[in-house]
């Protein structure tokens, strides 16, 4: 199904009103066409477009064109119904509340809050088992699909089951939506569901219902707005396209509309050298109701024996995800040729729609490129069998990656949390410098990621993520990307989402390629698979020993196992890191990966028991900065590498091994660095929520506190510009602060990080993530909006300017 809490594609919402511009008579799709044998894209009346750029045979050019719709208006959505309710207008809501025992308009307080009346929400509430509503009596449009967008929470334990349905004069339901299942708990929902438009276009529809199964005990509605809106604009915007995800599968799409073709114009210097390839997705919207029950799309093309049509009918299971689909353009015609799409509804008493996704013309080449970047989530630098470390972890797959490439054994990370890292690594900027420190604020559209440099050169883009808060929604890494698989839980197990990249590579044989693999397997709580678990645990005894720390900070997840034994814990950890392993074993040892340039890295590390952090990474310490980096491809020196260097570079890297060295991306070359064994550069990095920050100069480690905090929850605190210094040659695990022995160093070291962080941008490269603003200022009122340590843009403020 389509992703609604989470969905990339939302309806511009503007006081109140939603609406979608279309630009009419034009359509934006991506289309490109093989290099091969003197076979290149060439762009069409774009002057901006940016030029195609054959590096090596085979190359996959790729281009956007304005393709022109036949008959396209401009529509617009209009607002049904909606609410707010504040403090002023709890009367007014027009809204009523049904089932259940007890039904109240009343404010909720949100769990573990004060009675006062500040922490109160306003909202439309109902309490009791059983089903329960909230209804609101209307007319609308005929012919038309109804979204509606809900801010809404149930309290309890599990999960509740919602749809919504529109009504007809007598009350009876009319259409309804699918039905959502969503999990109980304090912080609300924000929704979008599109109700399908119905074949019968007789009955007035009457009212718009709100429907809880009724398994738990309390809903509450917080926001609500209902809008009629023509098909079309509840697709991508025509002139645009957009990255529509479904099922936690997102494409760059675009609405193909009955009666109005796609026309992209293709260029071929040459004869084409083997088949020339259309690849694309084909998804039903379920709200299209029986407008796509019978369709195909028409794929006309000019050969070179004159004009060809291929029809390649839209498979049913197009109705639960996307279903993929490959067509020969056989003998293509040298020259300027067109490329023509078009729907075809085999019932003419509907009218049809579809999305298509992943649209790209590719020659397959016998000397494609691979390129992959793999991020181990949380692996801590030491946890490798290269490290030459006694960790006891068992590592021969990344072993021999590591023996067979680069193998940096000092390699640092610029933060200590998940998105920003990753921002960091796949857009070669620096937190200091994007202002990003935290897992819901997104990377803005205008920077240049680094699929988008590889895409912007012809390469097919895939990545694989396997933990929710890194979804394009929230972190606005899914630009650049052809497909970006996710996964709708906290986490999953590596092995899903190394699959879902196989079965991608087998697609793409023959294809130049950039993929990025996401494994979240070492991140708490630690859940290894069984044969993992008792190969690292064996001899540990779960109880009988003690985990270092009060029952009050012990983590949910250690307690529910019965674990009172650290070293069990600990070892728990190390199965996570020898599971990632096994899972990337068959990868990594695969014909596409032998010829393939691989880098394997982190995002972070993790403190197991020191700086009084537990099985956590809060704070910039050693065992949290200090990551694994390998380089390993054709060409590429077997070489164990000192050179001190941080993962932000990879990208650079990656990009320079492919041969596009004289692409705009920033950063430095690691295996350049390696090769003339480059000298130590400081190496800087900030904590999440900007808490701290810290410079690594030589064998010195130094961290400072930049903000004062303190939790309940946790036994480690920060206290404004303490400073404390580390000597790295005393081990990663090190908690001896040398600051007071060695004062003027520590003061150096100081003044170099001050001086980095003043040296930022005032203006950063985030945006908000996935909730608008009044969804924001509901879940800070709720106390789950996040961390709000820091208050201003500056990383540092200064004792005498700190009031």
């Amino acid at each position: 199904m389509i992703s609604h809490s989470d969905t990339t594609r939302r309806v511009a919402v503007s006081k109140g009103v939603a609406s979608r511009s279309r630009r009419a008579g034009a359509l934006a799709l991506l289309f490109s066409i093989g290099a091969l044998a003197g076979c290149g894209g060439k762009e069409a009346d774009r002057a901006d477009a940016p030029e195609p750029v054959a590096t090596h045979s085979g190359l996959i050019s790729r281009l956007i064109t304005d393709a022109q719709i036949a008959g396209s208006t401009t529509e617009s959505t209009v607002e049904l119904a909606g609410f707010r309710l504040t403090e002023d207008n709890r009367g007014e809501c027009p809204w009523t509340a049904q089932g259940g025992t007890d039904q109240i308009q009343a404010r909720v307080r949100p769990p573990g809050g004060s009675k006062e009346k500040k922490d109160m929400l306003a909202a439309l509430a109902i309490r009791g088992k059983g089903p329960k509503s909230f209804t609101h009596e209307f007319a609308f449009s005929r012919g038309e699909c109804t979204m509606v967008q809900l801010f809404i929470t149930c309290y309890g334990e599990g999960s509740e089951n919602l749809r919504v349905v529109t009504l007809d004069e007598k009350g009876k339901v009319a259409e309804a939506s699918e039905k959502i299942t969503l999990s109980a708990r304090p912080e609300p929902h924000l929704l979008e569901i599109v109700i399908p438009r119905s074949e019968e276009t007789s009955t007035v529809r009457t009212g718009i219902r709100v429907e809880v199964e009724g398994q738990k005990a309390h809903a509450a509605l917080l926001s609500m707005s209902a809008f009629n809106a023509p098909v079309q604009g509840l697709m991508p915007a025509v002139g645009e396209g957009g990255q529509i995800e479904v099922d936690h599968s997102m494409r760059f799409a675009a609405g193909l509309v009955e009666g109005a073709p796609w026309e992209v114009e293709l260029a071929c210097d040459g004869e084409a050298q083997g088949d020339v390839l259309l690849d694309m997705s084909f998804f039903l919207p379920a709200w299209a109701g029986s407008m796509a029950r019978s369709t195909a799309v028409n794929v006309e093309y000019e050969g070179a024996e004159g004009p060809a049509t291929v029809s390649v009918d839209v498979p049913k299971d197009a109705r639960s995800s996307w279903s993929d689909t490959s067509v020969k353009l056989a003998g293509l015609k040298p020259g300027a040729s067109s490329l023509r799409l078009s729907l075809v509804d085999k019932d003419p008493h509907t009218e049809s729609v579809l999305l298509i996704g992943d649209a790209v013309v590719t020659q397959r080449s016998r000397q494609p490129k691979s390129i992959l970047l793999i991020t181990s989530d949380t692996h801590r630098a030491d946890h490798m069998g290269l490290s030459r470390v006694s960790t006891m972890v068992d590592t021969p797959a990344l072993d021999r990656l590591g023996r067979r490439g680069i193998y940096f054994a000092d390699c640092q990370s610029t933060t200590n949390v998940t998105n920003p890292s990753h921002i960091a690594i796949l857009s070669g900027i620096h937190p200091r410098d994007t202002q990003i420190v935290d897992n819901k604020t997104q990377l803005a559209q205008q920077v240049e990621t680094l699929a988008e440099v590889f895409q912007s050169q012809g390469y097919r883009t895939f990545a694989a993520i396997s933990t929710q808060h890194l979804e394009h929604a929230q972190s606005g890494l899914g630009q650049g990307f052809d497909r970006f698989e996710s996964t709708g839980a906290f986490k999953r197990r590596g092995d899903q989402a190394v699959e879902q990249l196989e079965d991608w590579l087998a697609e793409t044989d023959g294809v130049s390629t950039f993929a990025w693999l996401h494994l979240f397997d070492a991140h708490a709580p630690y859940d290894p698979p069984s044969a993992a678990e008792s190969k690292a645990t064996k001899g540990i005894a779960k109880g009988g020993g003690t985990l270092g720390l009060a029952d009050e900070f012990v983590p949910y997840w250690i307690k529910s196992r019965g674990i009172e034994n650290g070293d069990f814990v600990d070892a728990l950890y190390r199965a996570e890191v020898d599971w990632v392993d096994e899972a990337l074993m068959g990868l990594l040892g695969s014909e596409r990966m032998k010829d393939a340039f691989v880098a394997f890295t982190a995002d972070h590390g993790e403190s197991l028991r020191t700086h009084n952090v537990y099985w956590d990474h809060a704070g910039l310490y050693l065992p949290m900065v200090d990551v694994p980096l390998i380089i390993a491809g054709p060409g590429v020196e077997a070489l164990r590498s000192e050179t001190t260097v941080q993962q932000i570079d990879v990208g650079r890297t990656l990009i320079n091994l492919a041969g596009l060295e004289n692409t705009t991306y920033p950063g430095r070359d690691l295996v350049r660095a390696a090769i003339d064994e480059a000298p130590d550069e400081p190496r800087f990095a900030i904590a999440a929520h900007g808490l701290q920050a810290s410079v690594s100069a030589g064998s010195w480690f130094y961290v400072l506190d930049l903000r004062d905090y303190s939790t309940e929850k946790t036994p480690h605190n920060w206290i404004y510009g303490r400073g404390r210094l580390f000597d790295r040659r005393k081990g990663v695990n090190t908690e001896e602060n040398l600051a007071d022995e060695n004062p003027e160093l520590a003061q150096r070291m100081r003044d170099r990080l001050i001086e980095f962080l003043e040296s930022a941008s005032s203006e950063g490269l985030g945006k908000s993530g996935s909730i608008d603003e009044a969804a924001e200022a509901n879940l800070k009122a709720l106390g789950y909006a996040g961390f709000t340590a820091r208050t201003d843009s500056k990383w540092w403020t200064r004792p005498e300017d700190k009031k």
